[in-house]
């Protein structure tokens, strides 16, 4: 036999219901799912998404219409009055983030680290050899406090 009369061997390709991989789609499904419900491997859809134009098509079809469905109940649900969902999507479409909230039990935080910058320097001018405060600067430096005031403070008679 030539080339261009050989018979085709191995098993015939499975016909698949490319309604069902669409609206398996529409669902998210993942491909495990879909071999599952389709009665294929998995490698058989990976290599028919790649390879079967028809295939192709219909499951990313049915992967955009999930999405726009998805999308379309998610406004409805913020347009009802659900504010976690205004919220959720203010986030992704608006780049809306949450704004940390700076205070400890009525203590303003930047006044705390204040504080603490100043007892960390009282600490080093009575605990570290005068020879070592410019290390020990250094090391505050490296913890990001460098904004610390490490000067002798006035003394309080």
């Amino acid at each position: 036999m030539t080339d261009n009369t050989r018979k085709k061997t191995g098993r015939p390709r499975k016909q698949l219901d490319l309604q069902l991989v669409e609206d398996l789609a529409t669902l998210q499904c993942t491909d495990e799912e879909l071999s599952s419900a389709l009665h294929v491997s998995v490698d058989t859809i990976t290599r028919r998404k790649k390879d079967d134009a028809a295939f192709a098509e219909a499951y990313q079809r049915g992967k955009d219409q999930g999405k726009r469905s998805l999308r379309r109940l998610q406004w409805q649900s913020a347009q009802k009055g659900s504010y976690v969902m205004q919220i959720w999507l203010g986030k992704q479409y608006l780049s809306q983030k949450d704004r940390q909230h700076t205070e400890i039990e009525g203590v303003d935080l930047a006044a705390l680290i204040g504080k603490l910058g100043q007892v960390m320097g009282q600490f080093i001018r009575e605990f570290v050899p005068r020879d070592r405060w410019d290390d020990a600067r250094e090391k505050i430096q490296e913890l990001r406090l460098d904004d610390l005031d490490t000067r002798r403070p006035a003394r309080l008679h």
